[in-house]
């Protein structure tokens, strides 16, 4: 609350009186309070605090702060009778100094990240880097928890497919998901069965995944992943899926060729 002269102009001076919004009941609400001795008219501006580090929108920890500034005169008559008597104008509709903040919060990713192994050291060393493992394909889906926690216990139960991904040539593959509202997301992960494979065992494991997005009202969303195992209650920092393949798989094909000598 700046005191001016009737131009309202706060240039070079100093509030004379700084408060805050009430919590609780009275959420948003505020007052001054001034007292008057003689007759006469008193201008004043009240405007919000815009806190140092905005941005050129006033924006700031995602609170975009309001500029509005409102010109107030309160005139004070004596009544003749020993009381004076105050009238209030420049504030809105409601007679109140009313401010609006918008409060917008950016988006965030979380990546549920999985890889994909074939039993034996050997083996596993030997796909590495070729395209094998892009024959491998993997399901996402959303899920709802039916009982109890959403971990290992088979409590998850999946709904809708969201997408499907193939691993890369190291096995490596990831669901990327984006969220704008906090909360808990649930998902189903598990290998896709491509076909009638002799060769190949493909991995009939489950995965839960919770997908925790919180606002810690900086205007910026965090996520975190977790993972569960169904039926293990060990815990795991991605998912993972292994198959067995069958010696038979392996064809090693002969390259021949020839040297002659000539001279």
């Amino acid at each position: 609350l700046y005191e001016t002269e009737d131009t309202f102009d706060t240039t070079g001076k100093t509030p004379i009186q700084t408060v805050t919004n009430g919590l609780g009941n009275d959420a948003g609400a505020f007052q001054f309070k001034l007292n008057y001795e003689k007759a006469g008219k008193y201008y004043y501006v009240i405007e919000e605090v815009v806190p140092s580090g905005v941005d050129s929108n006033n924006k700031l920890n995602g609170i975009t702060f309001d500029t509005t500034k409102y010109h107030v005169t309160v005139e004070v008559k004596d009544q003749g009778t020993g009381e004076l008597s105050t009238t209030v104008t420049g504030l809105d509709s409601n007679n109140l100094a009313s401010f609006t903040n918008k409060y917008d919060v950016q988006s965030v990713d979380a990546t549920i990240k999985g890889s994909k192994h074939i039993d034996g050291a050997l083996l596993d060393a030997l796909y590495q880097g070729t395209e094998f493992y892009k024959f491998f394909e993997f399901e996402l889906y959303n899920a709802e928890v039916v009982q109890g926690e959403w971990t290992s216990q088979g409590s998850l139960v999946k709904t809708t497919k969201i997408k499907e991904v193939k691993a890369d040539g190291t096995g490596y593959f990831e669901f990327t998901e984006n969220y704008t509202k906090p909360g808990d997301y649930y998902y189903v992960v598990t290998e896709k069965f491509m076909n009638d494979d002799p060769f190949i065992v493909y991995d009939p494991t489950t995965y839960h995944i919770r997908v925790n997005v919180v606002d810690n009202l900086d205007g910026k969303l965090k996520s975190s992943v977790s993972y569960a195992m169904v039926g293990n209650s060990s815990s795991y920092d991605e998912v993972v899926f292994r198959n067995i393949v069958h010696p038979e798989e392996i064809v090693l094909t002969d390259i021949g060729g020839t040297k002659q000598l000539t001279g």
